[in-house]
C-alpha cells in the first residue's frame, strides 16, 4: 500500500488456471489502455496472482498480453487482506488515494465492470 499511496488503483487478484481471470485480464488491458490514452499517471492496474510460482505467472502475462505489473502471493496473503484467504478468485479491488476500498467485484460479468471502469473515470476526474 504504501507504493502506490496517493494513487487510484485496482487490485486485481487472480489464478491463471481461471478461465474467468483470462477474461477479466484481457478486457482489463483494453481499459488501462484507453485510461492510459488520457493521463495514467493517477492510476495503476496491479495484478496478483494468488499462490502460484513465478513461471507460471509469466506464462499468464504472456497468454493474455497483459500490459500491467503481475506480482507473486504466495500463500495468499495480500489476498487474505480483500477476502478469506479460499474464497473464490478473481476479484478487482477499487482503493482510492487514500487507501479506502471504493468498490469490490467478483468474477465478471459486462455490467459490473461497466460499472468499475465507470468509477474509476468519476475517481480520475476528480484529480
Amino acid at each position: 500500500m504504501k507504493v502506490v499511496k496517493s494513487l487510484i488503483f485496482i487490485l486485481f487478484a487472480l489464478c491463471s488456471l481461471s478461465g474467468k481471470a483470462q477474461e477479466v485480464a484481457a478486457d482489463s488491458t483494453g481499459y488501462i489502455v484507453r485510461v492510459g490514452d488520457k493521463d495514467n499517471s493517477a492510476f495503476a492496474l496491479i495484478g496478483i496472482d494468488r499462490d502460484e510460482p513465478l513461471d507460471k505467472v509469466i506464462a499468464f502475462g504472456k497468454s493474455t498480453g497483459v500490459t500491467y505489473p503481475l506480482g507473486l502471493d504466495p500463500g495468499a496473503d495480500i489476498f487474505a487482506i480483500y477476502a478469506l484467504r479460499n474464497a473464490g478468485i478473481t476479484r478487482n479491488v477499487l482503493i482510492d488515494k487514500d487507501g479506502r476500498i471504493v468498490m469490490l467485484t467478483r468474477l465478471y460479468n459486462e455490467e459490473e465492470f461497466a460499472a468499475l471502469t465507470k468509477k474509476i473515470d468519476e475517481m480520475l476526474a476528480k484529480k
